[in-house]
């Protein structure tokens, strides 16, 4: 969600910057976008839209919405922005097995599994939860991660502060059957993940520069931190 105005802090001064305008956004908008391998997946950009009807005859700044539920819809919003960069760095690298994380109904699980399928690649996932004890209890994103061919290691809460040891267990018995698996954290969200919503926020720059709108706040939802990091 983009805010149009600044919100107002301590002393009706804005609390949050504003959205760069021109110039760079950071040290990493020198180097080409093709200076990292990428799988292209999504659709994209994603259109902005004005929450017009909705804010009509308040005083309310001009909202917008960055409309990234556009992305492909087998491919859950947000998600496939960073797996583009994650799935390119994988593939430059010679993986045929994707192995991440997260729990029983994982948006991002599933939209791994999803780009797996649609690659050729294996997905192994490691959820957090208790396993169903029947096909009767499939639904949601579990029941598409079985349809999309993913296998499974359940683990439960209390393992989840070691899940990254668990991670690197499960990539080292995959290379001992002779697969070549990628490790991806919760959310694909590390530096490379991150190169997603760089790419995101170019494009809000872009939308500022073709409408003259000046972006003041950026709000968005927060899990794991890759978007946000972006």
């Amino acid at each position: 969600m983009l805010s149009s105005l600044p919100p107002p802090g301590p002393g009706g001064k804005p609390s949050l910057r504003p959205f760069p305008q021109g110039g760079r956004l950071s040290s990493m908008e020198e180097r080409s976008s093709s200076e990292f391998p990428r799988v292209r997946l999504a659709r994209l950009p994603t259109p902005v839209e004005p929450l017009s009807r909705f804010f009509r005859g308040s005083s309310l700044p001009r909202v917008f919405v960055k409309r990234d539920d556009a992305t492909g819809t087998e491919f859950s919003g947000n998600k496939v922005r960073k797996l583009e960069f994650v799935l390119g760095r994988a593939l430059r690298e010679g993986a045929d097995t994707l192995v991440t994380c997260g729990g029983i109904q994982s948006n991002h699980a599933r939209a791994t599994a999803a780009v797996a399928a649609r690659l050729g690649l294996g997905c192994h996932l490691v959820l957090r939860g208790t396993p169903p004890r029947d096909s009767r209890g499939l639904e949601g994103n579990l029941l598409l991660d079985v349809l999309l061919g993913a296998t499974f290691r359940w683990i439960t809460p209390a393992e989840w502060p070691r899940v990254g040891e668990i991670l690197a267990e499960e990539g080292a018995g995959l290379r001992e059957r002779g697969l070549r698996p990628w490790l991806i954290p919760e959310g694909a969200s590390d530096g490379t993940g991150a190169l997603g919503y760089r790419e995101a926020a170019r494009e809000i720059r872009d939308f500022q520069e073709r409408e003259g709108v000046r972006v003041a706040a950026v709000g968005h939802a927060l899990g794991s931190g890759g978007t946000a990091a972006g």
